[in-house]
C-alpha cells in the first residue's frame, strides 16, 4: 500500500547546504547520505524488514546516527515552493535554492517511493501527519529528474503568477500545510503562455507537466472538474498542439485512477482533473478531428 499509491510527479526543495554536504543535492542528482558514504544496500529489496523500518523511521525523525538510504519528496508542489520562499527570507538570498521534480513511474525500478503516511499505518512508527511526504530510495538522477534554481524561476515570473507564495515569516508546519490553496483569482487560460516559459526551464521531459502544475497552483472555483472543449482547445494550442500532451499519461495510475493522492490537496486534485481532460482531448476518441 505504501508504494502503490505514489503520485507520478513528486517535488523537492533543496539548497546547497542541505544535509550539511553540498554533494548530497545537485542539479545532477539527489544522493542520500548512505549512498554518499557507501553504507547503502544495492536495492531497497535487499533490506530486511527491521532495516527498512529503522532506516525510514530514522530518516523521518531526523536521527543523525542513521545513514539514510532515502530522500524526502512531496506530492504537493506548494510545499517546496513555500519552503523555498521561507528559506529565502531566512537566508536573505536565493542562491543555492532549487526546486526539483521527478517522475516516479519512470524511475520505479531504480528509485521506488513510499508514502510516509501509509508506512506509519503499517509499522505504527510515525505520527499521523506526514500526508505530504514520500521517501524515495537510492540516487535520483537521469532523464526523469530535473532541478532548477529558484532564482531562474523568479526571473521567469514565478512570484508574478503565484504571489501567495509569500505567505509567512515562519517555516511551514508539516501537517496539512498546503492542502487548501490560498483564495484569489484563478488563472486565465491565456496566462499559460507565461507558465509555459517557466516550465521550459525543466527541459522537454518536464516542461508541459511543470507548466500544468503551476497552472493548478491557483484555485479554480470547481477545481477544474469541468472543462469545456473550447477551454481544452485553447490550452492545447498554447502548449504546442495535441502531440505535446504526453501520450504515456494513458498508463499513469496517478492520472486515470482515483485515490492515488491523499485527500484534500486542492492543487493535486486540479492537476488530475486538468491532465486527465487534456489527455482525453488530445488522444481520446475524436482527437484526430480536433487537430
Amino acid at each position: 500500500e505504501a508504494c502503490k499509491n505514489v503520485p507520478k510527479y513528486l517535488f523537492r526543495m533543496f539548497w546547497a547546504n542541505s544535509g550539511n554536504d553540498s554533494r548530497l543535492n545537485t542539479v545532477s542528482a539527489v544522493t542520500p547520505h548512505a549512498f554518499l558514504y557507501g553504507r547503502n544496500h544495492n536495492t531497497v529489496y535487499d533490506m530486511t524488514r527491521s532495516e527498512f523500518v529503522d532506516n525510514t523511521n530514522g530518516h523521518v525523525r531526523g536521527h543523525k546516527s542513521i545513514y539514510s538510504e532515502f530522500s524526502s519528496w512531496s506530492q504537493s508542489p506548494y510545499f517546496p515552493f513555500n519552503y523555498a520562499m521561507n528559506l529565502r527570507k531566512q537566508l536573505l538570498q536565493s542562491k543555492g535554492i532549487h526546486i526539483a521534480i521527478m517522475d516516479t513511474e519512470r524511475l520505479v525500478t531504480t528509485n521506488p517511493a513510499f508514502h510516509v503516511g501509509a508506512l506509519g499505518k503499517i509499522f505504527e512508527e510515525f505520527e499521523p501527519d506526514y500526508a505530504e511526504e514520500y521517501l524515495v530510495h537510492g540516487v535520483v538522477r537521469g532523464e526523469f529528474y530535473k532541478a532548477v534554481p529558484l532564482d531562474s524561476l523568479l526571473e521567469r515570473g514565478l512570484l508574478k503568477h503565484l504571489p501567495n507564495l509569500i505567505t509567512s515569516e515562519h517555516p511551514l508546519a508539516n501537517p496539512g500545510s498546503t492542502q487548501r490553496l490560498p483564495s484569489g483569482t484563478p488563472f486565465e487560460i491565456g496566462e499559460l503562455h507565461d507558465l509555459k516559459q517557466i516550465g521550459l526551464l525543466y527541459g522537454k521531459t518536464f516542461s508541459i507537466p511543470f507548466a500544468i502544475t503551476l497552472f493548478c497552483c491557483r484555485k479554480h472555483p470547481d477545481l477544474w472538474s469541468t472543462m469545456s472543449t473550447n477551454d481544452l482547445k485553447k490550452i492545447v494550442r498554447i502548449l504546442g498542439g495535441n502531440e505535446e500532451i504526453p501520450l504515456e499519461w494513458a498508463a499513469s495510475r496517478t492520472i486515470f485512477c482515483d485515490g492515488v493522492y491523499p485527500e484534500g490537496y486542492e492543487a493535486n486534485q486540479q492537476m488530475v482533473n486538468v491532465m486527465r481532460a487534456l489527455h482525453e482531448y488530445a488522444w481520446g476518441k475524436g482527437a484526430r478531428g480536433r487537430e
